[in-house]
């Protein structure tokens, strides 16, 4: 491939990466966990609205501020992902918390781990057309445009993980290590604990090839290092309030194997981890890590199994014609997720730890080995060989891309609750401005309910009474004093 020629195709990839990307952004609703994350970037949570206590909105927006976002954080999703809470905190502050805005953050975060993921490959392989390959796999990963759409965590996690895998890469490459990659090693490590716990699969990764590959002591002090720091910046948030937020993780991990232990069919995505429930989780995560999400339509596991034959022979070409150390790094890589959930479901005794998206972090090492796989493949010299690459390529990429057409067209993830809050809102603001906050009161059966709503009320709605009555039949119910107690002036109930 000419330079121009791979400028050509870099472009016309990065064309079809921020399509797909940007389509369908808006289409499908605030899914359940993103609510974790606006609310969380607003410093909210509901331990903050008692049951039958009125409150105001002015009391809730005081908890706008860094110090809510980590308690909101701790109280809410473990401490963990605070890293990406403060960012998406300072975003909303500028751009809102419309379902646009906030997965907009994802979406700038998605385009520059499509950059990464390049500039991995170059680094790693030094191949400009291996990494133009990755680019093209990476722009159509199912996996990768999902969390490109979603607002959470993933995608900036991926990005700080990949960051620190090339920097290690770097540092056993090195004679000597030089201290500032070994200081930017060590920082961005910590920082990728901070954005989502579970990037620790990557770090165990380059752990294991020390341990297997490393003889140098000069490698060894660097790494040591290295991981001093890390251990100082999650240590650091750990005295800040993160002990506390696994401490809550640990209880949450409790009530689920209990639950389970007491009625085994509670839920289809938690389920005791039995042999065969544990092969079927992992199973998906490998259909998710080969690029393939059409496992939503329906067909038989069994069925969908045979599609990884693809994405599995382009892993063991790239194996078999790597021949050096990195190729093992890539190996541990690729395995750490799947194994890293796999170990941890057995040991919570449920299968909650097997969630596809949980092994994201291990995906950019299978596009780096597929990408250099298939690029080997094509260079083998026999005409047979070509053409089976481009009937396999061809294969692989129709896979990927109908997967990200299933996501767009019928996504998953969509829960039509809070999208229904924002005019509701409106709704309320425009009855109660014709009068005085002094003449109503809001009651909420739910406390998420609520702090959700006042995401969407102005300034104007600070003061008017609101409390959370799980006793009333409706959703949400404001009622005008003037009309008396049982006069319903907006009724929602979903």
């Amino acid at each position: 491939m000419t330079s121009t020629q791979r400028y050509l195709a870099i472009a016309a990839i990065a064309l079809a990466a921020v399509g797909v990307r940007m389509h369908a952004l808006d289409r499908f609703a605030t899914g359940y966990d993103e609510t974790f994350s606006v609310l969380e970037a607003n410093g909210l949570h509901p331990a903050l609205i008692p049951e039958y206590v009125p409150f105001q909105r002015a009391g809730l927006v005081k908890h706008d501020d860094l110090a809510g976002v980590r308690r909101a954080c701790i109280a809410t999703d473990g401490g963990n992902g605070i890293l990406y809470l403060v960012v998406l905190h300072a975003w909303t502050d500028v751009f809102g918390n419309s379902n646009v805005a906030v997965r907009s953050l994802s979406l700038c975060l998605g385009l520059i781990l499509l950059v990464v993921v390049y500039w991995s490959a170059r680094s790693i392989f030094h191949d400009e057309n291996v990494a133009v390959i990755a680019l093209a796999i990476a722009a159509f990963t199912p996996l990768l445009v999902d969390y490109s759409q979603e607002a959470r965590s993933y995608s900036m996690a991926t990005i700080l993980s990949l960051w620190s895998t090339v920097l290690f890469v770097r540092i056993i490459r090195q004679q000597r290590p030089v201290g500032a990659t070994v200081l930017l090693y060590g920082v961005i490590a910590g920082c990728g604990l901070l954005t989502h716990y579970l990037t620790v699969y990557i770090l165990l990764a380059h752990a294991g090839y020390t341990l297997m590959s490393c003889r140098s002591s000069a490698h060894w002090r660097g790494l040591v290092i290295s991981a001093l720091i890390t251990a100082l910046i999650l240590g650091g948030w750990m005295m800040m309030g993160g002990s506390r937020g696994l401490a809550n993780m640990a209880e949450v991990q409790d009530l689920y194997r209990t639950t389970i232990e007491q009625d085994p069919g509670f839920d289809d995505f938690i389920r005791a981890a039995t042999p065969s429930s544990l092969i079927q989780e992992s199973m998906v995560q490998w259909l998710w890590l080969g690029g393939n999400a059409l496992q939503f339509i329906g067909p038989p596991l069994r069925v969908m199994a045979l599609t990884l034959s693809i994405p599995l022979a382009l892993l063991a070409v790239g194996i078999w014609c790597g021949g050096s150390t990195r190729h093992l790094l890539l190996i541990l890589l690729v395995i750490s997720g799947p194994l890293y959930a796999l170990v941890m479901s057995a040991f919570a005794g449920h299968t909650f730890g097997m969630r596809y998206y949980y092994v994201i972090f291990s995906a950019p090492a299978v596009i780096l080995l597929m990408a250099y796989g298939w690029m080997e493949w094509w260079r083998w010299p026999r005409k047979w060989a070509r053409i089976s690459a481009v009937v396999v390529g061809c294969v692989q990429m129709s896979i990927m891309i109908s997967s990200v057409f299933w996501l767009h067209a019928h996504g998953h993830r969509g829960n039509a609750s809070p999208e229904k809050l924002a005019p509701a809102a409106k709704s309320i603001t425009q009855l109660v401005e014709a009068g005085s906050s002094d003449d109503h009161i809001l009651l909420f059966r739910d406390a998420r309910d609520a702090l959700l709503l006042n995401l969407h009320f102005e300034e104007g709605m600070n003061a008017m009474v609101q409390r959370v009555d799980t006793r009333i039949p409706q959703r949400i119910l404001l009622i005008d004093r003037r009309e008396g107690i049982d006069h319903a002036a907006f009724v929602l109930d979903l």
